[in-house]
């Protein structure tokens, strides 16, 4: 008969809006709200503070049609150039002329692959950690002037000098 019985705190313990009511219907709303809103937003963002976007679609549309009538014309200019004999005997002349060093151009882009970039590769390295060690020096060298602290900038400062020497 007593587990029959409930005390006041376990009443209350049922009655717990968290435990006996769903929260379905207020994240429902809350959803419904923030799709409302973002959908406003994209509208507002894309139609009503962009009343430019008219004039430029205006614009292509015009420059489209200007540049579509002279684009006959340059064709028309191009086809005609390079079908004149001049323009023949030049290609043919450069054609030859890049034929002629083709066998120099080769050996030079050999040397450089095999002898000039191996040492920049290998002077890459030492540059970039004396640059780095410099860089902090001078961090280093500022900080201590910053802060007052005269006798170890005087010997930032020498460090810095040796470093760069």
């Amino acid at each position: 008969m007593a587990d029959i019985i409930q005390t006041p705190e376990a009443q209350s313990e049922e009655q717990d809006p968290v435990v006996t009511k769903s929260i379905l219907w207020p994240v429902f709303l809350a959803m419904v709200a923030l799709v409302a809103s973002s959908v406003w937003c994209v509208w507002d963002e894309f139609y009503t503070r962009r009343p430019y976007k008219d004039y430029q679609n205006e614009w292509v549309a015009t420059a489209k049609q200007a540049y579509g009538s002279k684009l006959a014309a340059s064709q028309a200019e191009w086809t005609r150039v390079t079908s004149a004999p001049e323009y023949k005997a030049l290609e043919t002349a450069m054609r030859a002329a890049e034929a002629k060093v083709a066998p120099e151009v080769t050996r030079l882009a050999t040397q450089m692959n095999s002898e000039v970039l191996p040492r920049i590769a290998a002077l890459s390295q030492p540059v970039k950690v004396a640059r780095s060690e410099a860089a902090a020096m001078t961090y280093r060298l500022e900080h201590a002037r910053a802060h007052g602290h005269a006798q170890e900038a005087k010997h930032y400062e020498a460090e810095l000098a040796a470093l760069k020497a």
